[in-house]
């Protein structure tokens, strides 16, 4: 336990190690897209509409802090306040914790995605691995079909998720839920936070992902990279993609592009990361003038 556990603890040598905190902008309600939900789990209570099921013990889904929510086991980056399911605390029933959404009218859509971020190792022990869904129900909850699995990414940072809904366009009474699945065994969980589900409309540029250590050496180049995410309806031909630490700033374009809607991009910045001394430092990367456009739909996804 301690072998598979200790990963998620970080390097304390500093004399050989550089801290970054990769920092990507979390999905905001900025833009002008009709928004079906929104929901950023900062309340006190159980946000208004949404339902849980549980076998477990805990509670199930409880929101707060990664402080409140983490356990010796299994920490939680900062995303200020969100919900999660925690396993590793509970040792307890797992297999059927759904997180519901209220319901969804769908039927004069076409076209409507979800959004969110997550928190999700897909950890193993024990001959077990923890596996987490989007499913949905057309009746009330009586029955739940898969529409996503979530891929674990075990870097300690929170990533966003795209989910396309066009498949359940047309139905009025659509219930979407966040499934996590302990495997009956004592994994770790899954946090959700900032979820939004919204009809694809104009042009919209995520950046989903960072490809980079929360560590690295000393005086060795690294490359910021990333995913980007197509959140629109129409397709991406080029973009800007910035990163900096401090006062400069390193800005390259990419263009010849076509990312189809709800399509992804893997770009490499041209510019490598190199440091002289160890210490902590905070990594902004951004992306800006998709398509030769000012503003995008949505600023806050940049």
């Amino acid at each position: 336990i301690l072998t598979m556990k200790k990963r998620k603890m970080l390097a304390t040598k500093l004399e050989k190690i550089f801290f970054i905190l990769a920092i990507a902008l979390s999905t905001t309600n900025l833009f002008a897209q009709t928004i079906l939900v929104d929901e950023n789990f900062d309340g006190t209570s159980f946000p208004a509409g949404w339902t849980q099921t549980t076998n477990a013990t805990d509670g199930g889904w409880l929101m707060g802090t990664n402080i409140s929510l983490q356990s010796q086991w299994w920490s939680i980056a900062t995303h200020g306040n969100f919900i999660a399911t925690n396993d590793d605390e509970c040792d307890c029933d797992k297999t059927v914790d759904y997180l519901i959404m209220p319901p969804i009218d769908l039927s004069t859509l076409t076209s409507a995605v979800l959004q969110f971020q997550s928190y999700f190792d897909a950890g193993t022990l024990s001959g077990g691995t923890e596996v987490a869904t989007v499913e949905y129900s057309l009746d009330n909850g009586a029955t739940w079909n898969l529409l996503q699995t979530i891929v674990g990414t075990d870097d300690g940072a929170w990533d966003a998720q795209t989910v396309s809904l066009n498949s359940l366009a047309g139905n009025a009474n659509v219930l979407l839920a966040f499934h996590y699945f302990d495997d009956n065994n004592w994994l770790f969980g899954w946090g959700i936070d900032d979820v939004l589900v919204f009809k694809l409309e104009g042009t919209d540029l995520e950046i989903s992902s960072l490809t980079i250590n929360s560590t690295v050496d000393v005086q060795s180049p690294n490359t910021v990279a990333g995913t980007v995410t197509n959140t629109g309806l129409n397709a991406i031909q080029s973009f800007d993609a910035s990163w900096t630490i401090g006062a400069n700033v390193y800005t390259t374009n990419f263009n010849s592009l076509s990312i189809p809607s709800l399509g992804t991009y893997n770009f490499s910045h041209p510019d490598l990361l190199t440091f002289s001394t160890s210490g902590l430092q905070t990594l902004e990367v951004s992306i800006s003038n998709v398509n030769g456009l000012i503003n995008d739909f949505n600023s806050g996804n940049d």
